[in-house]
């Protein structure tokens, strides 16, 4: 096969994979600073939802519930993993209930990290007549309830937020260590509008290339799933983002793979990062 043709069949069996993802809830950890002092109070905001930012911190989601809105906050508890990273890469696990908040105790540059893993189902109501998204329950219960699974998958979620204090000390590109990971390959808030921001994008560790990339700013729009800027990774996995404005960002990226569980259609990973751009 001519090396064109079949660079671009990869190309389109990728896109054809990963297209579908992109109406998927994802995570994200806002904060009310990102910018802070040493031993000073931080606020944590967990999202899970469709739309950037957040905005109205009173709105809860519950997965159990047959239909989801299109953005909310998730409790603590709904977490498998919340943790700061400090610039020496010291770990420690965040235990705080809501509202949560961390005081810092070194100087640079701190990674806040967030993880969840989750059975969803997508399912048809035959009586009412309509489609639930993303219900939190095992098959088995949900097919015993009367509801058509049209879609069962296994979703883990990722985030990552970087927060600032008193200092550039750390280092940035450093791999955390998540399934999939966005890797910054320079310290975003030194940046300025109209700069580019070169990304890394490493599943299990390695450069995934031929992946989108997905990237707005707080006050771009209020749409759900509409974003300021998308491109996608080369062979090396590095992705480039314009700055089109000073503020706090989210960019965004998903994988999915068939699942070898005979219970699970597809198992989706997303990850996001976010990040403030100072004035």
């Amino acid at each position: 096969m001519d090396m064109k043709i079949k660079k671009f069949t990869v190309i389109l069996f990728w896109l054809l994979l990963i297209v579908p993802m992109v109406h998927a809830h994802y995570l994200w950890l806002e904060l009310e600073n990102y910018q802070s002092k040493i031993n000073k109070k931080n606020i944590i905001h967990i999202a899970f939802g469709h739309i950037f930012p957040l905005g109205d911190v009173s709105n809860k989601i519950n997965l159990h519930d047959a239909v989801q809105p299109m953005i909310g906050i998730l409790d603590r508890s709904e977490l498998d993993e919340l943790y700061t990273v400090s610039p020496s890469g010291k770990r420690e696990e965040i235990l705080d209930k809501e509202p949560i908040s961390i005081k810092l105790k070194e100087k640079g540059i701190h990674w806040i990290v967030a993880e969840k893993k989750v059975f969803l189902g997508t399912c048809f109501d035959k009586k009412a007549g309509v489609v639930h998204c993303h219900i939190d329950a095992p098959r088995e219960e949900l097919e015993k309830k009367g509801l058509e699974v049209m879609e069962y998958f296994y979703a883990k979620n990722f985030a990552k937020t970087l927060l600032k204090t008193d200092g550039d000390h750390g280092n940035i590109s450093k791999p955390i260590g998540q399934e999939l990971e966005i890797i910054p390959l320079k310290d975003p808030s030194t940046l300025h509008k109209g700069d580019f921001l070169s990304l890394q994008i490493l599943l299990y560790g390695r450069p995934l290339a031929v992946t989108y990339v997905y990237a707005t700013y707080k006050g771009f729009s209020p749409d759900e799933e509409t974003f300021a800027y998308t491109t996608w990774t080369g062979e090396d996995g590095i992705a480039k983002i314009k700055i089109l404005k000073e503020g706090v960002w989210l960019i965004k990226v998903h994988f999915q793979k068939p699942s070898p569980r005979p219970e699970v259609d597809i198992e989706r990973l997303c990850a996001t990062i976010v990040f403030e751009v100072k004035k």
